[in-house]
């Protein structure tokens, strides 16, 4: 008998390296999203992400990047724009270095 894999959370999905497949993220009314990783990271003790919807999204233009806080397996939409800031800033200061 073979042992299942193990199903991963989001989190890991989100922060695995060698894991950068599509995601499809499921609201609590069944409405679904495609998003791209794009970039993952812990600022003061939260975990934050930036994903990018691949599905038309009304009022955001395709290829945008969106931060979301991680909590409990959970996305929420960070709506702060020094925080967005922030975020985007590590995203760019990580890829200068890998460059």
């Amino acid at each position: 008998m073979q042992e299942m894999d193990r199903i991963q959370t989001l989190t890991e999905i989100l922060f695995d390296d060698k894991n950068m497949s599509v995601v499809e993220l499921v609201s609590p009314f069944g409405k679904r999203l495609k998003v791209e990783q794009v970039f993952a990271t812990t600022y003061e003790g939260t975990e934050y992400c930036i994903l990018a919807p691949i599905n038309e999204v009304h009022g955001i233009k395709p290829g945008t990047g969106l931060v979301f806080c991680i909590k409990h397996d959970y996305l929420f939409l960070v709506d702060n724009e020094e925080m967005n800031t922030k975020i985007f800033n590590m995203y760019y200061e990580r890829r200068r270095m890998n460059e």
